[in-house]
């Protein structure tokens, strides 16, 4: 399954009014009205000139359109982010808006409106792409609530020497807290000597360098505004024997910066990052036990694909679409 992105044209308004109407009729029959819903050819156009859209296609095939325009220096808001039926929870959404968010490289702040009872969609923006609602209003007949997604402080920083003592400290964290396993740390828990395991994770960073009984890997602490170590996760370019059930990626949050949405965050980023690189996927593993990762997994556009067994305890392997 390949996703891609084309910008629309003119020329692309039928198959637009197409997607929209496939996309937006329930809402029609809903509501009594939808504009998005019934548009002729020059609506369309008109539409095309004033929030410039991308369509979006699977394996050639367009079923979808994202859109945006800029309202402001650094604000852009969200015109249409649509899928059709048929094609609808398969993630394509949430890649669509991780999509938008590397696109367009100057934004602060993303708006968007959609209905409130629409539950879907509201679980959608909030849980999966990272929005707040910030306000609701009445659109005619039908109460609307506002989105807002803000351009996140948290870094994704490789590691250097300058991290030497925080990099302790983060370690020294998840011990104090009977934790002994630090996930995506590259054996950071397995070892004192911050200045071998910094020259180890920088040599595998380069097929050249890498350690010949491992593969190529990128591994980054998660920084917060202040500069704090909040986090670690790594990405494994390619998975050997020993990977396959492990995957690409591994990550940790400090004991004491859980629950505030920063292992979901930090996973999105090291999305593009991945992506950037070549990538089309990635495989992660999680125990059937560990719900919080599973749901980090599964907002960032996880599907389940399998299950194993390891050392007695079950676990499940998602891929993800790049």
């Amino acid at each position: 399954m390949q996703v891609e992105y084309r910008k629309a044209e003119l020329s692309d308004a039928k198959v637009l009014i197409e997607i929209y109407n496939a996309a937006f009729y329930s809402d029609y029959v809903k509501y009594g009205e939808c504009p998005a819903y019934g548009m002729t050819k020059e609506m369309m156009e008109k539409s095309i000139e004033n929030y410039p859209k991308f369509l979006i296609l699977l394996d050639n095939e367009p079923v979808g359109c994202v859109s945006s325009r800029k309202v402001e220096e650094g604000t852009y808001e969200v015109g249409c982010l649509c899928v059709v039926p048929e094609y609808q929870g398969k993630g394509l959404g949430t890649q669509a808006m991780r999509f938008m968010t590397s696109h367009i490289t100057d934004w602060d702040k993303f708006t968007l409106v959609t209905p409130i009872d629409k539950e879907q969609n509201v679980k959608f923006y909030t849980e999966k792409c990272g929005f707040d609602i910030v306000s609701t209003e009445m659109d005619g007949s039908v109460k609307v609530a506002r989105f807002l997604l803000k351009r996140d402080k948290l870094k994704l920083v490789r590691p250097a020497k300058e991290h030497k003592q925080q990099a302790l400290d983060f370690t020294q964290e998840f011990f104090d807290n009977g934790e002994k396993i630090i996930n995506g740390s590259e054996m950071l828990d397995h070892t004192d000597d911050y200045d071998s395991w910094l020259a180890g994770v920088t040599a595998n960073t380069s097929a050249e360098t890498v350690d010949p009984n491992w593969v190529v890997t990128d591994t980054f602490f998660a920084t917060d505004a202040a500069g704090k170590i909040v986090g670690i996760i790594d990405l494994r370019h390619t998975l050997n024997d020993f990977l396959k059930n492990f995957g690409n990626s591994g990550y940790s949050v400090r004991p004491t910066e859980r629950r505030k949405g920063y292992a979901t965050r930090m996973l999105a980023m090291l999305l593009d990052i991945a992506k950037q690189s070549g990538m089309t996927e990635l495989h992660l593993s999680v125990e059937k036990t560990n719900e919080p990762s599973i749901k980090t997994i599964v907002k960032n556009g996880g599907v389940y694909e399998r299950s194993f067994e390891f050392e007695g305890e079950l676990a499940d392997i998602y891929k993800i679409a790049l």
